[in-house]
């Protein structure tokens, strides 16, 4: 260690009880320590610094190769820093101011060992009385989002009574917020919403006031907001991200209209209509729902054959109020090969495994995932099998399966197979065994 620094080597934090009703606070230390900006060096069983310990083991020399890779192994020793000491704790006032205790101080005491070259910290918090929210009022110029909010004010988490926590603020923007886009308001966002908070002085409650603007952010000031409606759905089921980013128009060989939806095929029709119209719940005609995008996404998603996909609000030129949803859809390999070998060796008995497996992701133009896997095994064994069957180790296998990215049954409905997400798999399996006791198929 340099002339005047220290290792630290401890760092703890202490949250004292509240001051005027002695409870504890609800955060727990491991979530406090993540605003620190300094660790200890790391501890493997709680008491050893094995990444420290490996670094030290280099020599000065830092051109010597072995000395450079004990470092890039290790962690170098982490230095006291007074400056990131000072910061950490104004990180974890912060903390606490956010959690609504206002009045919170921290105090730094540093051990500094002169002997051992060692520096302990400790942070010691004092929360002092927290704020409350005692009334919770709206101010909402727009009567539909009003009603909306209203009709749905006990599953909002903002209550008469909590604590003035920053994260409840949040969750309440963010909850609006996805009401809101569900029920149709598209330009939307969490940033419409604020928050006033109103207390006397010396008084720990507040009275709380959210206020949603009354026009969209970024728009005209003549502008409302509104719900917007799907105009049309369209699949590209070609996209280059890297070629077509940014574009307002895409090429087909080919346009396949199906049930209200477009869908602009490229080279050929990998995936079927139905496949697509399946998977999609955005309908034209329809309100703009975030949730039916979710949906969407998440059905994608679950077709092998698909390596990326992205959907696209856009707003209809000349037609305020219409939105058009283009869901960009990337296809991934078709097939793919894959081989694995092995070779054992137990005391002296030697042997030998491979694996051969083949994968067809898209094998009837639905994103069916074929699987067909052979392997085989085989190791010698010395000794005496006089009374035995066989004298070696021998096994052949074959799995053979298809899985179909959603519920096969007759007489279903796109409605019902939009909710229910599950596959249906068929697979077949052999297994051939040979063992000094017995030869057996297993299929």
């Amino acid at each position: 260690m340099p002339q005047g620094e220290y290792l630290l080597d401890k760092v703890a934090i202490v949250v004292k009880p509240d001051s005027i009703s002695g409870n504890s606070v609800n955060i727990s230390s491991a979530e406090l320590h993540n605003y620190l900006r300094q660790h200890p060096n790391h501890k493997v069983l709680g008491f050893l610094k094995l990444q420290l310990a490996t670094y030290n083991l280099s020599g000065r020399d830092s051109l010597k190769r072995v000395n450079r890779f004990l470092r890039k192994l290790g962690k170098p020793p982490v230095i006291y820093d007074s400056v990131l000491s000072r910061t950490s704790a104004d990180q974890l006032r912060q903390t606490m101011i956010n959690r609504g205790y206002m009045d919170a101080r921290v105090d730094i005491v540093a051990g500094l060992n002169e002997k051992k070259r060692k520096a302990d910290i400790k942070y010691i918090i004092t929360p002092g009385q927290p704020h409350y929210i005692a009334t919770v009022d709206y101010s909402i110029p727009d009567t539909a989002i009003a009603r909306i909010i209203a009709g749905n004010m006990r599953r909002l988490p903002i209550k008469p009574g909590g604590l003035l926590d920053r994260r409840i603020l949040e969750q309440e923007r963010a909850q609006i917020t996805t009401l809101l886009r569900n029920q149709g308001y598209y330009s939307f966002t969490k940033e419409n919403i604020t928050f006033s908070a109103d207390t006397a002085e010396g008084a720990k409650d507040v009275n709380l006031t959210l206020l949603i603007k009354n026009k969209p952010l970024r728009e005209a000031d003549s502008l409302r907001f509104h719900k917007f409606r799907i105009a049309n759905v369209i699949f590209v089921t070609d996209y280059n991200p890297g070629k077509d980013f940014g574009k307002r128009h895409f090429s087909a060989q080919d346009t396949v209209s199906y049930r209200g939806i477009r869908i602009l095929y490229g080279d050929d029709h990998y995936l079927r209509p139905s496949i697509l119209y399946d998977a999609c719940s955005i309908r034209p005609g329809g309100l703009f729902c975030q949730r039916d995008i979710d949906l969407t996404y998440e059905s994608l998603g679950r077709l092998s054959i698909l390596r990326y996909v992205n959907i696209e609000m856009r707003p209809v030129d000349g037609d305020p109020g219409n939105l058009d949803a283009y869901i960009m859809l990337t296809r991934g390999k078709k097939q793919v090969v894959s081989l694995e070998l092995e070779g054992t060796n137990s005391e002296g008995d030697l042997g030998f495994g491979t694996s051969l497996t083949y994968q067809h992701k898209n094998l009837f133009h639905g994103s069916e995932l074929l699987n067909a896997k052979f392997r085989a095994s085989y190791e010698s064994l010395s000794g005496n099998f006089n009374g035995f069957i066989n004298n070696r180790y021998v096994e052949y296998g074959t799995e053979l399966g298809i899985v179909f990215p959603n519920f096969k049954a007759p007489f279903l409905s796109s409605r019902f197979k939009r909710k229910v997400k599950a596959n249906t798999e068929f697979s077949m399996s052999f297994d051939y065994q040979e063992r000094p006791e017995y030869t057996r198929i297993i299929a």
